[in-house]
């Protein structure tokens, strides 16, 4: 499942600013602790802009139908001019489809969530990311940037958001949501989109043996996502933990030597 992730506005395009806040820089912190959750969950994910820079909502809607994307997300914060104006909306192509009821989940999850007014599903095709897109595509209004209290949620937690959002995305896929809480003793434990990565490690001695791991949800995402972003370093066997395998290789060799031996005598 391939899902494709849009930071709305950028560079010098700002989008809504309040309160000393641009919409730009919200959306961004967003799609970021987005994409890791969607990455730990066994997503593919690719995104229109990981730093602050501009895309037109053509190339956005061209590179996720280039690159075959299953669903498109594009993350945004609404404004008004009333300050008073709250709460959260998600915009469709239509409402009764495949992006209607991806919206739907979406909007339910982050009212529930968050504790945000749902404003429900807005039917929007004039939106070139709506209606070019060639995959069930939504644009989320997270929250409205011109009201203080909602900018207080955007600006202090992004990651709620994104857990939100990525929460209507596994209730629209009937999907079960990963266990954050939960710990891996072992590899055969570790999720399978996992694996590799957690091999990788033992390989080389990180780790005792695969039985005695003791990882937490949020530490084999963050090893994953170091794997797949190339920077996971994992060095070779220190001189210490060579001479540890060497040292247990010969308490072995001994042991069964001195069970060899007592056999011996026992049939004297």
């Amino acid at each position: 499942m391939k899902i494709w992730i849009d930071a709305g506005h950028g560079g010098t395009d700002s989008g809504a600013f309040s309160g000393g806040v641009a919409e730009k820089d919200v959306t961004l912190s967003i799609c970021l602790s987005l994409e890791e959750r969607l990455i730990a969950a066994g997503f593919t994910v690719e995104m229109t802009r990981r730093t602050d820079v501009y895309e037109s909502v053509l190339a956005r809607a061209a590179m996720a139908n280039d690159w075959q994307a299953d669903l498109f997300l594009s993350v945004h914060a609404n404004a008004a001019q009333s300050a008073e104006a709250t709460g959260t909306e998600v915009l469709s192509y239509d409402e009764d489809g495949a992006s209607g009821r991806l919206a739907l989940d979406i909007a339910q999850a982050i009212s529930s969530q968050l504790g945000l007014r749902n404003r429900g599903v807005k039917v929007r095709r004039d939106l070139v990311v709506l209606n070019s897109t060639r995959m069930p595509a939504v644009l989320v209004e997270t929250a409205f940037l011109t009201n203080a209290a909602d900018r207080g949620y955007l600006t202090g937690q992004p990651e709620a958001f994104a857990a939100a959002i990525a929460a209507g995305v596994f209730q629209y896929l009937g999907w079960e949501e990963p266990e954050m809480e939960k710990r891996y003793e072992t590899l055969a434990q570790i999720p399978a989109w996992a694996q590799p990565t957690v091999e990788k490690l033992l390989a080389r001695g990180v780790f005792a043996d695969d039985t005695q791991l003791d990882l937490s949800f949020d530490m084999v995402r963050m090893f994953v996502l170091l794997d797949r972003y190339g920077v996971l370093q994992v060095p070779p066997l220190s001189a210490t933990a060579q001479a540890k395998a060497a040292m247990e290789e010969a308490q072995a060799a001994y042991e069964k030597a001195k069970a060899a031996w007592e056999e011996l005598q026992e049939a004297q």
